[in-house]
């Protein structure tokens, strides 16, 4: 948000503002509904059977780091 606050010009904060926090909310929404799918189709965790649940952590570490390869994107002032 910081970021954004830089980049977002001074008479539309509040809409920038307003539009990030709402697909801020969508993605958490999207983001539980993905792993879900992504648990159920292709690693199997479950209540009985926790052994890979390694691999979700590592997919969990993997996605996080993810936005970083991104970061090109943000504009500089030079």
């Amino acid at each position: 948000l910081v970021v954004f606050a830089k980049v977002v010009p001074k008479n539309i904060e509040a809409s920038c503002f307003a539009m990030i926090t709402g697909t801020s909310n969508l993605c958490g929404d999207l983001s539980s509904i993905l792993g879900s799918k992504i648990n159920k189709i292709y690693v199997g965790v479950n209540k009985q059977d926790l052994s890979k649940y390694w691999i979700l952590l590592t997919i969990l570490f993997a996605c996080s780091i993810l936005p970083l390869f991104f970061l090109y994107l943000v504009p500089t002032n030079k």
